[in-house]
């Protein structure tokens, strides 16, 4: 069926008329309510004096409840929250029983009441008594107890240790056999004070045997008085070790029997008194919650009918108002919202309509045809712009990369090249002279040019294959992996007197296996070759970690490296000392590993005080 179409009328004349339709309707509504709701004053009145009286028994019955509840939690968790909480209620129950009883004239009413307040007296003064065991237990369990076997067990250690230094291993294994013992009586009473299962006394009594037959036993064995005297005193402690213990599990049962017992008969009185209480009160509640209740009956039908009839005009009306202006709206929303998707074929609707509605769907077509047209020229804009930017920076850092490589593989390489052409031409010269000897003698000197070249060649293959080869990534225990790398340079500890110290454990990583081993080669090659002593050496290695990353640390005590050059050891051929072996390659191989990794790598030093190279992994996502 075709919806009836109001667009003869503006948006805002049919919004004003429905408002006001609406507006004579619920005043309709209002004064069908007013007139029932008037004769019902009266009544409501006395039930609501009477209401009050039940309102406040049924408060007594929960908050005597509560007041059961909070004296348990005690007994179990033993906070002072809850103790503090159960005198509030006392009060609380207290004055509300004496309002109460204030407040009635029945003598039937009043006896209960007196009842009440009798038991509630006595349940509280038996609280108190608990309050007290429990305190008595919490003291002995949390520090007593804990203190007692803490001395004892300090006394058998330092027994066990004197017979080990002698060598009498036999008394030390009999002694630990106490240990043992007084090490399971503790944990039974404690798991007692959790579980409060008897048989775990019967075992901690048992153990108290075992260990007092085990002491005699060694005093009879002892030959050394001084011993024997702290034999004579770890069985002192023990015995006020079980003392202790027991009197916390006779304060434990007591506060339980109290309150298993004793507080809950009176609790269960109590409530049986609340519930007559209560059942008395809603007696006399009866009849006049009868007579309302037919009053409100006829008012609710009269409110009803009248609410029912307005009802169904209001919704002919709204349906009618709302639907002529949100299905336009609608259509042309989601017409909008293909729009920003960029879908410009969607026909918006409403051309023909002579409101609002007509004018918004006319001016939407120019806002189509201008919307298509600007994101073709963004789009083009927005990849051209891309595609330049991209560009341009792949050739800057090209560019960057490739002068500093080739500047500095020309000037290291040119080098051993002239060296070697050199003693070429000497060998030459001697040669034509014919001295043929001392011509061979400089062919050494050509080797070690050649050689420090091939050198040279390698260290560069070698740092032109990190980030091509070794792609695979996966998660580095690096306990075991520095573990296995301690092992496998051992020789070379020892030859070069060095000692590798880890300091921390270690995390797991996402890196590449190969590649971090050899950052960690290099960092030992690096110290071996600055940090050495002849008196012997140390190289500590360690971790921690920010929000973002986990760092290692390797600290050396070799001479430092000054503060102007420790950005620049990590250049291409870089070495501090001309004289050391190598090619300076080290370092710049490890800077771009932890590159590949997304790391980042420096030093910390000062000169005369060791260097400290810091390495960070970026943490998994």
């Amino acid at each position: 069926m075709a919806m009836p179409r109001l667009d003869f009328f503006s948006l805002k004349t049919r919004i004003s008329l429905g408002f006001t339709f609406i507006c004579v309707l619920l005043g309709i509504v209002g004064y069908a309510s007013y007139f029932g709701l008037d004769r019902t004053e009266e009544n409501f009145s006395l039930f609501t004096s009477l209401s009050d009286q039940a309102n406040l028994h049924v408060e007594i019955g929960r908050n005597a409840s509560e007041i059961q509840r909070q004296a348990q939690r005690f007994t179990y968790e033993g906070h002072e929250i809850a103790e503090k909480k159960v005198n509030s209620l006392y009060e609380t129950l207290k004055k509300d029983l004496n309002q109460a009883q204030q407040s009635v004239s029945d003598q039937t009413t009043k006896k209960i009441i007196a009842k009440m307040i009798e038991h509630l007296n006595i349940y509280m003064d038996t609280f108190k008594q608990v309050v007290v065991e429990r305190k008595l237990r919490n003291d002995l369990v949390q520090k007593k107890l804990r203190d007692d076997e803490e001395k004892a067990e300090t006394q058998l250690m330092d027994y066990i240790q004197s017979h080990l230094q002698r060598g009498k291993f036999v008394q030390a294994s009999e002694a630990r056999l106490l240990l043992t013992d007084l090490l399971k009586i503790e944990k039974n009473a404690f798991r007692y004070f959790d579980l409060l299962d008897s048989t775990l006394i019967t075992k901690v009594k048992k153990y108290f045997s075992s260990l007092y037959s085990g002491i005699e036993k060694l005093k009879v064995e002892e030959d050394d008085v001084s011993r024997r005297n702290i034999l004579d005193e770890l069985e002192i402690m023990i015995s006020e070790y079980e003392k202790a213990l027991l009197r916390a599990v006779q304060a434990t049962r007591g506060y339980l029997y109290l309150v298993n017992v004793v507080m809950a008969g009176e609790a269960a009185e109590f409530l049986y008194n609340a519930s007559k209480l209560k059942n008395l009160a809603v007696e006399n509640m009866g009849g006049i919650q009868q007579q309302l209740a037919q009053l409100v009956t006829k008012t609710n039908f009269l409110i009803f009918t009248v609410t029912i009839g307005t009802m169904m005009l209001g919704i002919i009306l709204s349906w009618l108002v709302g639907r002529s202006i949100t299905i336009p709206v609608t259509q042309i929303t989601n017409t909008f919202k293909l729009l920003a998707k960029g879908d410009h074929t969607s026909q918006i609707p409403g051309h023909d309509f002579r409101d609002e509605i007509g004018d918004l769907s006319r001016a939407a077509d120019v806002f189509k045809e201008k919307n298509r047209q600007t994101e073709q020229l963004l789009g083009k804009t927005q990849s051209l712009a891309n595609e330049l930017e991209e560009k341009r920076r792949e050739l800057a850092k090209s560019n960057d990369e490739l002068e500093q490589f080739v500047y500095t593989v020309s000037h290291d390489l040119k080098s051993p090249l002239v060296t070697s052409m050199g003693f070429v031409g000497m060998i030459n010269d001697l040669a034509k002279k014919g001295d043929y000897e001392k011509a061979i003698s400089k062919l050494d000197r050509v080797v070690q040019a050649n050689t420090r070249m091939g050198q040279l060649i390698n260290d560069l293959l070698e740092l032109s294959r990190v980030g091509r080869t070794d792609l695979d990534k996966k998660d580095l225990d690096m306990n075991l992996l520095l573990e296995s790398f301690k092992k496998s340079i051992r020789k070379k500890l020892e030859d070069e007197k060095f000692e590798l110290v880890y300091e921390t454990k270690f995390p797991v990583i996402y890196a590449n296996e190969s590649r971090i081993l050899q950052v960690f080669e290099n960092m030992m090659s690096n110290a071996f070759k600055y940090a050495g002593n002849p008196s012997g050496s140390v190289v500590h290695i360690g971790s921690k970690e920010n929000e973002n990353e986990h760092l290692f640390y390797i600290r050396d005590e070799g001479q430092g490296i000054p503060k102007d050059y420790q950005e620049k050891i990590f250049g291409l051929f870089y070495r501090l000392d001309k004289t050391m072996p190598g090619t300076g390659i080290g370092l710049s191989v490890t800077r771009k590993v932890m590159q590949f990794h997304e790391g980042r790598v420096w030093v910390e030093s000062e000169v005369g005080k060791g260097a400290t190279f810091w390495l960070a992994f970026p943490k998994k996502k």
